[in-house]
């Protein structure tokens, strides 16, 4: 059994490589160094001008009760969230800010 931990408190457990090393196999050496410096960042050793993660939640609608998200409950997602639906412009705006920025991840949609 392998173990690895990136903040020192959660141990992961595992019995082949990790994900990390897997992915790094195929996508190659511009994966593995962004994921070093993630991990650099979690750690608190590496401090970035922009954020390496851009999480885009496009609305906040969602058809499922999972019981750890609020985004199926409406109340909790009225109570919660502000704002409109983000629509395609400041989609793009964000996304080339990012680009402009270096910012090497983004998740679109998100959890929903």
């Amino acid at each position: 059994m392998k173990e690895y931990s990136t903040d020192g408190k959660v141990r992961h457990l595992f019995t082949e490589d990790d994900i990390d090393t897997k992915i790094g196999k195929i996508i190659g050496k511009k994966f593995v160094d962004y994921r070093k410096k993630w991990d650099e960042a979690n750690d608190m050793s590496l401090v970035t001008d922009f954020p390496m993660f851009l999480h885009l939640d496009m609305n906040q609608e969602c058809n499922y009760k999972c019981p750890h998200c609020i985004i199926g409950t409406p109340s909790e997602v009225k109570e919660n969230y502000f704002g409109k639906n983000i629509d395609f412009n400041d989609y793009k705006r964000i996304v080339d800010e990012g680009a402009e920025y270096g910012c090497p991840s983004i998740s679109p949609q998100g959890n929903n």
